[in-house]
């Protein structure tokens, strides 16, 4: 590489994120080796596989995007019919459009997330009930752990 070439940003962020690494290294051989791979291995425990990244990013988008898309249709329609036909759209009506169809879009978020199959290997199920049965313990084991802990040292 001729000297007079600047680096890039990346290549910047890239020869940082190796000294980090390099210095995390160091730092774990001279601990005695004792937790040396175990950060590692935690790392790669908290990696989602990309299957199951993108089976969740698919349901998100349509549990979010169907509710939201129907509010704004229904806002539309409300509008023409105003415009177009005369017709007088009582107020609360488009106030419980925007409320039930956006509500329902923050809700998909949890429903996407929850109902799709955790398993690389498994594609689940149409709607993901039994997936969302299975993965909501799941989410919440840390937090059972910890009340079950909190009851152990009560006693």
């Amino acid at each position: 590489m001729p000297p007079s070439k600047k680096k890039t940003r990346k290549e910047k962020q890239l020869d940082r994120s190796k000294e980090q690494d390099m210095q995390h290294r160091q730092r774990a051989n001279a601990g005695g080796g004792g937790g040396g791979g175990s950060n590692k291995e935690e790392l790669d425990d908290d990696e989602l596989p990309q299957p199951v990244f993108d089976r969740i990013l698919r349901r998100i988008v349509v549990a979010v995007g169907l509710p939201m898309a129907s509010g704004v249709g229904l806002l539309n329609l409300y509008d023409v019919l105003k415009r177009n036909q005369g017709m007088e759209v009582p107020s609360w009506l488009p106030l419980l459009t925007i409320l039930v169809s956006f509500g329902t879009s923050a809700l998909g978020i949890a429903y996407g997330t929850l109902s799709s199959s955790w398993d690389p290997e498994k594609e689940g199920s149409l709607l993901g009930i039994d997936e969302a049965r299975a993965n909501w313990p799941v989410l919440w084991a840390e937090e059972i752990e910890k009340e079950k802990a909190k009851a152990r040292k009560k006693k």
